[in-house]
């Protein structure tokens, strides 16, 4: 039986007749409403539905959420405290790539001895003007752009002129002195890669009577000002020769030991009676 149908009949239509007999027409009205069995069917039907729909939406707001991949957190880098000096590992120092080292005189010819006179360090000579840079990647540390040193007061935390010192990724501090000038815009904590300019090869300081060049000591840093460990600890000339031959060579473990075999040096420098001069 179809849909609508009551007792097997099809509904009578109703017929409305008009005072215009050319309007008089059957008009069909909606069938009747199905019977209430066939209401209670579909009803069972709907909420069959339903039910089936809820079901899904409860397993699928159930479910687990899907994993999120661990993220390693970054650690700190390791330092190794020496003495009165915190010296960077040079392993962590170089975390994102090797710290680059450069020959620090970019005139040619320049010359250097494999000795100094009092205290481990070297002199490099090289034209007067020429430009001397950076010899790490690193952070600078000390920057004198004026030169106080008087030859009568001979004070010696000013003998070096104008000056920088660079605190390298690798731990190590690189002092250049007696600069004729210095490169604008520089100053303690610029950031400057391995080459970069720090000013020129000069007479500045007690260097007045010499040729032109820049004096080249290798330390660890010391947290206090000072100017006696700054100036030099160890030998810097086989370093020079590695640099100098486009070989990446860094003072670090040399540097280690020696902070390590003089673990009041920096103390002992800072209580200088000049040592608040160093700038």
């Amino acid at each position: 039986m179809a849909f609508g149908q009551v007792g097997g009949r099809r509904p009578e239509p109703v017929v409305v007749h008009y005072r215009d007999a050319a309007v008089n027409e059957e008009l069909v009205v909606p069938h009747r409403w199905p019977s209430a069995r066939r209401a209670l069917q579909w009803a069972v039907l709907v909420l069959t539905l339903a039910s089936g729909v809820l079901t899904g939406c409860a397993s699928s707001s159930s479910a687990a959420p899907p994993a999120v991949p661990e993220t390693a957190v970054p650690t700190a880098a390791p330092t190794s405290t020496v003495g009165t000096s915190t010296v960077p590992s040079p392993a962590s120092a170089t975390a994102a790539g090797p710290v680059r080292h450069v020959f620090p005189a970019a005139g040619k010819p320049a010359s250097y001895g494999t000795d100094h006179h009092d205290y481990p360090a070297t002199d490099i000579f090289a034209a007067c003007g020429s430009a001397a840079v950076s010899p790490v990647d690193g952070v600078i540390v000390h920057w004198r752009a004026d030169d106080p040193y008087e030859a009568a007061a001979d004070n010696p935390a000013y003998r070096g002129g104008r000056s920088a010192a660079v605190l390298g990724d690798d731990g190590v501090r690189y002092y250049l002195s007696h600069f004729e000038s210095v490169e604008p815009g520089l100053g303690v904590g610029s950031r400057v890669d391995a080459g970069d300019r720090l000013g020129t090869v000069g007479r500045s300081g007690n260097a007045a009577a010499v040729d032109c060049h820049i004096h080249f000591g290798l330390s660890p840093d010391c947290p206090a000002r000072e100017w006696s460990v700054r100036r030099g600890v160890i030998w810097p000339a086989p370093y020079l020769d590695d640099w100098r031959n486009a070989r990446n060579t860094s003072p670090a473990d040399e540097i280690r030991a020696w902070a390590a075999a003089h673990p009041t040096a920096c103390a002992d420098a800072a209580a200088e009676p000049t040592a608040a001069d160093a700038g």
